[in-house]
């Protein structure tokens, strides 16, 4: 979040793709919210874009 808050969109993305992609591994119990703070974060990028 550290990323997110510098405004590196991108490397927050990275991040978080890589903790969601490790809580798929282990079947860990954040995976949906961790899912969905990634989600959030690409659509902020998103909306950066336009």
């Amino acid at each position: 979040m550290t990323h997110r808050a510098e405004g590196n969109l991108d490397r927050a993305i990275g991040e978080l793709e890589l903790v969601v992609d490790l809580d798929r591994q282990v079947d860990h119990p954040d995976l949906a919210s961790d899912t969905a703070v990634l989600e959030q974060v690409r659509q902020e990028r998103a909306e950066l874009g336009k």
